[in-house]
Formats: structure tokens, sequence, C-alpha cells
């Protein structure tokens, strides 16, 4: 039991938050983080980090759930804030940019988004080289925006970038999966369906390296 009001509520609202977006039920999870961005709000300030990070991850929960029009202020906000806090250049404000492309994208605005995809992906390419990972999200993000606005020859390249970022970092990367599977979507988009089933065979061959032969996702 938690004080209202405190901060030690305000944490374990937004672990129950993320729990239930994770379990099988997302919308659950809307409430107790609408209740943790009031209490950031009041504990800390409307423009603190605390609220970037919950309004980022309501954001994440309402696209998932096609709830786009609630989705899209609360991903500005959180992005404005990142800006604010730490510089339009900075890695944190960057991931917020990336998401909210996101958020435009499943929400119909696909011009906004790549406007909004392509300069993320250009200055994390210039001013974060060495930050891999945030610069195989945005590629492969980008990517898949392109392949849904039927720019199938640009999101190729984007996909190769992504996976080719993936690949360098080594070990059991998640986002080499997805880039995988998008990209062959893409493929088979363009009806280059040998370079599609080679992208399956690729997915089929990661994921027998890190399972098991009876393991449910083979």
């Amino acid at each position: 039991k938690h004080a209202p009001g405190s901060e030690h509520e305000y944490y374990a609202l937004t672990n129950l938050s993320s729990a239930l977006e994770d379990s099988d039920t997302p919308m659950a999870a809307i409430a107790p983080g609408r209740k943790a961005l009031a209490l950031a709000e009041r504990i800390w300030s409307p423009t603190s980090a605390q609220v970037a990070l919950i309004s980022r991850n309501l954001a994440i929960t309402l696209t998932g759930l096609g709830r786009h029009a609630e989705a899209e202020p609360l991903m500005r906000r959180s992005y404005e804030i990142r800006v604010a806090l730490d510089g339009a250049d900075s890695i944190s404000a960057l991931d917020a940019a990336r998401v909210l492309a996101v958020t435009l994208s499943e929400g119909g605005k696909i011009a906004a988004a790549l406007e909004l995809h392509a300069r993320t992906v250009a200055t994390l390419n210039e001013r974060h080289p060495d930050r891999v990972g945030e610069r195989a999200s945005a590629a492969g993000d980008y990517a898949l925006t392109l392949s849904n606005a039927g720019q199938y020859g640009d999101a190729a390249k984007q996909f190769s970038t992504a996976i080719a970022l993936w690949r360098s970092l080594g070990g059991d990367q998640p986002g080499l999966l997805t880039a995988l599977n998008n990209a062959a979507g893409n493929f088979s988009a363009m009806g280059d369906y040998a370079s599609a089933e080679a992208m399956h065979r690729e997915v089929l061959h990661e994921r027998a390296a890190r399972h098991s032969p009876d393991d449910p996702v083979m």
C-alpha cells in the first residue's frame, strides 16, 4: 500500500501499467497510466522528464489500440518536453521523434511521418554514429512507413541499413527479426518473391539459433 499522491504510488502505477501493456490486456494499462501521468504533473511538474516518459508510454499503448487521436497529443507533448530539457539533437528527443513519427504513420498522417522519420534518421547518423541500436530502430521504422506509403525501393534501402546495423551489434537482437520480417513483406509488395522468401528463411535461421525445436515460437 502506497500513500496517495506519493512518488511510491507513481512508480507502482507505472509498473502496473507496464505489466498490463505486456500482457494480453493492454487496454487495462490505460487507467493506471493516466493516473500516473496526473501524479507526475503534481509531484514534479507538467514539463518534467517523468511526464515525458509516462506520456510516451501511454501514447504507445493507445497507438497499439488504434486510438490515434488520443495518442498523438501525448506523444507530441513527450517530444516537446524532451526537446526543451535535453535539446532537439539529444538521444532522448530523437527517440521521442521516432516514436512520434510512428504514431503519425499509424494515424494515417504519412507525409508528416516520413518527414519526421527522415530528419530523425539523418540526425542520428550525423550526430550519434556510435548509437547503433537507436540508428537501427529509426531506420527500421522509417522503412516500414516508406513501405506503407508504397515507396518500396526506398523502403528496401532503409530495411537493408537497419538489418546491417542490428547484425553489427551481435547477440540476440529482437529488432533484427522485426526488420527481417518487415523487409520480407516489403519485397512481397514489390513482387520480388525470391527476396521475400530469402528474408523469411533468414528469420527461420535466426529463430532456430535462439530457440529449441519444441519452443512455441518455432
